[in-house]
């Protein structure tokens, strides 16, 4: 009934968006030469593929791996996000190693594979989260508030409906003491917030990195080219100057060849700019050395400092919830059916709401004791760069990185002011307890091909190394007592129902269990990444484990720059989506300025 009503319904969001053009082998013929090529076209690579092409005399060419999406549904939606899980819009293949600190579990990885990247598939959550501003000044970090709700391509509204058992997390949090600003984005950095999510208030659709820095001005931009279905297999460059990329077909194997003129911009995220990268001869010596490829240049960094929000789930039996709660769409036809009549004629109702938009980021000593903070905060003292990159060939310069970072992330441990955690809620039944401030890291490297028929890479070998560091267990233990707790305060027990029972990491569980009895379920539960990696190409110094430098461009090359989230040097405690806009629009002016083009309409702060 609901998937025959999503049919029927199509039509009506397809009317409001415009249409794609001037798609390389569709609209228009491949050029000889382009001043810039964009590898990947997601959040990142559109950004700046918009900016670079406000100046119609620059040509701009962006390669992706993936397809457009048909702007079905399940994208544009906020409600039915991936509802069925069936959206064609994921990289194939892509898994971690096992995972020691998990129990060697592996896990798969959801990264998306189409024009738009993530911002066509993600949660839409839209937050900001400063940086503590001691760490921002050691790692000139630096942002402007005053630009802030000023306008933009990329729109971003709150829902219009909140399901009515968010009032237990609400006001179950605030009976613990958990403060509650009004605006996420303004400048605190922890307490209990409901984020805007990235959704047109006009249509109450999807505001993405396609709608925003393609199609709606696309009849005016003859000068940017998309050429979606398309593997970079490696770049091509002669004495450490990039002059263009050579490419394969997914769809017939064929294998092209196109310069770029000006610059190479790799934008295809912390999992395959890596790769691109170690393919193209630019990464650790030893590691190319056994891909058989030739050294261009020997950058330890690359690959290395892999980050990601990992995480672990309390799971709950609500034994009266306040309905409709968000799992009802998929449970309750009758309901789903009545709620999406809703939207489709008046855009209101719980179909306005995304994956999510109510998270707390919480500093440590806010949800623990002052003793049980200093426990923690001795393990991440006393943990050693060899506890977290316990590989024998780990070179000596991503060691320093993150010595380097360890010493900067330590006082946020005892930070009244920034949060180490995050606790979201979507009316349950899950409660996921994150880790935003991780110790442990891991490492993306690019594999040989093992089907030597094929002229596609192969997927990269992925390990996050996650709870190796003994501190992050530590921090999402207390997590789960806090969860616990929230669950059992009077608003929480009004809006979950008094004989709600847990479910993980305990069954049954009355809250008793030892640190280390919550340490192994929590190591047999507990999830590696949460879908926002970072890091892969840091901007760092190079004798820190850098890859780039503060102009993006790649050490030791020329006509090469990287723009996604693979340079951030730590994963932010935030979802990510709106900090690699932030990064591509910086990098835009960086990279514009760089090569004397003036022309634009927008100037980022």
């Amino acid at each position: 009934m609901r998937l025959q009503l999503l049919a029927l319904s199509a039509a009506t969001v397809h009317a409001k968006l415009g249409r794609f053009a001037r798609v390389v082998g569709q609209d228009v013929a491949l050029l000889h030469s382009y001043d810039f090529i964009i590898v990947g076209g997601g959040t990142g690579g559109l950004t700046v593929a918009d900016r670079l092409t406000e100046d119609p005399s620059v040509s701009v060419l962006v390669i992706e791996y993936g397809p457009w999406d048909q702007q079905e549904n399940e994208v544009l939606i906020p409600g039915l996000t991936n509802a069925s899980g069936s959206l064609p819009y994921w990289f194939p293949d892509l898994m971690t190693v096992p995972q020691p600190g998990l129990n060697n579990n592996t896990f798969n990885l959801s990264v998306a594979c189409v024009i738009g990247g993530g911002s066509t598939v993600n949660g839409m959550s839209e937050n900001f989260t400063p940086a503590d501003l001691g760490f921002a000044a050691e790692w000139n970090i630096s942002w402007d508030f005053s630009v802030h709700a000023s306008g933009g391509p990329i729109q971003a509204s709150y829902p219009q409906y909140q399901f009515p058992a968010t009032v237990g997390f609400l006001e179950g949090f605030s009976e613990l003491g958990i403060p509650t600003p009004k605006d996420p984005n303004a400048g605190t950095k922890y307490g209990l917030f409901w984020v805007p999510s990235s959704i047109d208030p006009k249509t109450r659709t999807r505001s993405y990195a396609r709608s925003a820095h393609y199609d709606r001005f696309i009849p005016t931009r003859p000068n940017y080219h998309v050429l979606p279905m398309h593997a970079v297999k490696k770049l091509l460059a002669e004495d450490q100057q990039v002059i263009g990329v050579e490419y394969v077909s997914r769809e017939t194997e064929s294998i092209t060849t196109v310069r770029g003129n000006k610059e190479v911009i790799i934008a295809a995220g912390a999992i395959h700019s890596p790769q691109i990268l170690q393919l193209s001869g630019i990464g650790p010596k030893y590691l190319l050395e056994n891909l058989g490829v030739n050294t261009v240049v020997d950058l330890p960094g690359v690959g290395y400092n892999l980050q990601d929000h990992p995480y672990g789930i309390t799971l709950w039996n609500f034994s009266n919830p306040l309905r409709p709660t968000y799992i009802d769409r998929y449970t309750n036809e009758t309901l789903a059916s009545e709620n999406l009549a809703e939207y489709f004629s008046f855009c209101t109702g719980p179909y306005t709401v995304g994956g999510g938009n109510t998270f707390a980021f919480l500093p440590l000593p806010l949800i623990t004791t002052p003793n049980i903070t200093a426990a923690i905060l001795s393990l991440a003292e006393n943990t050693t760069p060899q506890d977290v990159y316990p590989f024998q060939n780990t070179p000596p310069s991503v060691l320093a990185g993150w010595a380097a970072q360890h010493a900067a992330v330590l006082p946020l441990y005892t930070s009244q002011s920034t949060g180490v955690t995050e606790i979201g809620f979507n009316t349950g039944p899950a409660i996921p307890v994150v880790l935003v401030k991780p110790l442990s890291r891991g490492v993306v490297a690019a594999a040989k091909q093992i089907n030597n028929t094929s002229p596609l890479p192969a997927p990269p070998i992925i390990d996050y190394g996650a709870f190796l560091a003994p501190s992050d267990l530590q921090v999402v233990i207390e997590g789960v007592r806090l969860a616990r707790d929230l669950v059992q305060t009077e608003a929480g027990r009004a809006a979950f129902g008094a004989d709600t029972v847990e479910v993980l990491p305990a069954p049954g569980s009355d809250g008793t269990e030892s640190d280390e009895e919550l340490a192994a379920l929590l190591r047999a539960q507990a999830q590696a990444q949460n879908n926002h990696p970072v890091g892969t190409c840091a901007m760092m110094p190079r004798e820190l484990g850098g890859v780039v430098g503060p102009d993006l461009r790649v050490y030791g090359m020329e006509g090469l720059s990287v723009v996604d989230a693979s340079v951030m040097p730590l994963v932010p405690a935030a979802h990510t989506a709106a900090t690699v806009y932030a990064v591509a629009e910086k990098a835009a002016d960086i990279i514009k300025k760089r090569h004397g083009i003036t022309v634009g309409v927008f100037e980022s702060s």
